[in-house]
């Protein structure tokens, strides 16, 4: 969604190792121009390092790609900002993007791709009442973009609100309902195995609230 916002499309994936991917991008209004596209989807706890932009520097240079990206669901660490601010602040900066969770969020918004989270609160303040909402989150799954708010009883998660993160409209399709379903009880399984899930006290079947 992202590339296609910038007019680009995935030329071909080099690259795809559990939470990494590597693409190579073409421009759609002049196809020579090529840009390599890295993807962490890190969780929170393990910050960029400055090897990858070390890397992604590299193979700019000796693959001799127009640009290069770098889209990561985690902060830089202390080393690897430096470096980046570095080159944001060279004469080379415009050959390199970096894209951290806050700015990917941004321009997923500019693209209309999403809403922002505290108008889909007020939607679902007009069913309960405002601190009975928990925690959220954003989920991109192969059936699309969705927001989850946590449905709180006595302070304990109770069950899931699943919204579409374009709109903020509850999810009310039935088909789509129970994919989704299945999808969260996958993500359950690996947020409680890497030790992520921030409300435990939600059961592998909880309900999703339509």
């Amino acid at each position: 969604k992202l590339l296609e916002a910038q007019n680009y499309e995935v030329e071909i994936e080099i690259r795809n190792t559990g939470m990494e991917l590597d693409l190579l991008c073409k421009n759609k209004a002049n196809n020579s121009k090529q840009i390599y596209v890295e993807c962490k989807a890190y969780k929170e706890s393990n910050k960029i390092q400055s090897d990858v932009i070390k890397n992604i520097v590299g193979i700019k240079d000796i693959e001799g790609y127009s640009e290069a990206w770098l889209i990561a669901t985690t902060e830089f660490g202390k080393d690897a900002k430096g470096l980046k601010e570095k080159i944001e602040s060279s004469e080379k900066s415009k050959y390199f993007t970096f894209y951290t969770p806050d700015k990917l969020f941004e321009a997923l918004k500019n693209s209309n791709t999403l809403i922002n989270i505290e108008i889909v609160k007020k939607k679902i303040e007009e069913k309960i009442d405002a601190n009975k909402i928990g925690n959220t989150s954003l989920i991109i799954t192969e059936y699309g973009y969705f927001y989850l708010l946590v449905h709180l009883e006595g302070g304990v998660a109770k069950d899931v609100f699943v919204t579409y993160a374009n709109n903020g409209n509850i999810v009310d399709n039935e088909e789509l309902n129970e994919r989704l379903k299945n999808a969260l009880s996958v993500i359950y399984e690996l947020a409680l195995k890497n030790n992520l899930l921030k409300t435990p006290s939600i059961e592998k079947n909880f309900i999703v609230k339509m």
